[in-house]
């Protein structure tokens, strides 16, 4: 939680409420910007990002949060024009901002976010970095990375079709084996992070 306006001050602090310690916030690293209201917010997986909103002019940018790295980094803008109060929200590792208040009027547009490739630089070393053996599968299956770094931190975020995180892993070798258990049949998205940025993604089915 964050941002709002205080005797026409615009406020940058952010708080993480944690209700598995006693209902309790935590102070997180301060927006890097001015603060604004009016912003919009969505959550994909470990990050969370803010978009738009007015300081005293509507904005247009777009800022990523890292959970894991209590860090923000600051993401493509969007499309369109400037505005304030606009719709957001997440499908799987996709995002979507609309409609809100512009210098013009009401805005009736849709603009999908893709976490996938941004920000990365050399992004073509990562393409076909993630690769499953079996898939399809029944009991488990081996993901071998063909770029990792032992020195980069890599997380493997497992979604489901919903878009709902089923399993996150932190890893530490070229080669690691995802097991059904409890994970019904269907299919999933592994999404991998190297150092706080999502660089590759691939299908998963359970048989």
């Amino acid at each position: 939680m964050g941002f709002g306006g205080d005797d026409n001050l615009f406020k940058y602090d952010f708080y993480e409420f944690n209700p598995g310690n006693n209902y309790s916030w935590a102070q997180k690293m301060d927006f890097p910007t001015a603060g604004r209201t009016g912003a919009s917010a969505f959550a994909i997986g470990n990050y969370g990002y803010i978009s738009c909103g007015n300081d005293g002019g509507f904005k247009k940018d777009c800022w990523e949060y890292n959970s894991i790295t209590d860090n923000w980094v600051q993401r493509s803008d969007i499309q369109g024009d400037i505005r304030k109060s606009a719709l957001a929200f997440s499908i799987g590792t996709k995002g979507y901002l609309g409609g809100g208040k512009s210098d013009d009027g009401t805005k009736r547009d849709l603009q999908e976010y893709s976490q996938i490739y941004e920000g990365v630089e050399n992004i073509s070393s990562y393409s076909n970095s993630l690769k499953l053996s079996p898939n399809p599968f029944n009991d488990f299956t081996t993901i071998t990375l063909g770029n990792f770094n032992s020195k980069d931190v890599t997380i493997l975020v497992i979604y489901d079709c919903k878009g709902a995180i089923v399993e996150n892993k932190n890893i530490t070798t070229t080669t690691t084996n995802i097991v059904k258990g409890k994970l019904d049949a269907g299919l999933y998205y592994v999404v991998m992070n190297v150092n706080g940025k999502t660089v590759t993604s691939t299908k998963m089915c359970i048989q």
